[in-house]
């Protein structure tokens, strides 16, 4: 079939997937995490992909080591 591409503007927080997604987005410091853990662990359709610009601090804090 042919792919079609749907925007969806709304809160992001209380978008839920009916269908396979791409998640593109730039999304601020102080909503980072909760837009993360919303789309990794709360919907039950998880986007196939996630492509999310944010800051290099908070993308340290993630990936650091423990």
């Amino acid at each position: 079939g042919v792919d079609k591409l749907t925007i969806v503007e709304q809160d992001v927080l209380q978008f839920i997937p009916t269908q396979s997604s791409l998640l593109i987005a730039n999304i601020p410091y102080y909503i980072t995490s909760p837009i993360l853990f919303r789309f990794l662990y709360e919907v039950d359709l998880i986007p196939s992909e996630m492509i999310i610009l944010m800051q290099k601090e908070v993308a340290d804090k993630i990936t650091r080591q423990k």
